[in-house]
């Protein structure tokens, strides 16, 4: 089975409606990086690449892509 789209597990875990019409100017939240390694633990199956490193590369291009910024 496939798992859930990236986009969908981001607004899941900062309990998003959508992410933001303008990413480069509105921030919609901050994402921690052990929730940006949990969502690509679980996206690693479905992925196109065999590291956990890329995997998140992935995922944080998505959530950058959608107005969520990476917290330290």
């Amino acid at each position: 089975t496939k798992t859930p789209p990236v986009p969908n597990l981001l607004k899941k875990a900062l309990k998003l409606e959508s992410g933001s019409k303008m990413p480069q100017k509105d921030k919609v939240g901050k994402i921690k990086r052990a929730e940006v390694r949990k969502i690509a633990e679980t996206k690693l199956p479905d992925l196109n690449c065999l590291k956990i490193e890329s995997a998140i590369s992935q995922v944080i291009g998505t959530a950058k892509s959608m107005g969520v910024e990476l917290a330290d």
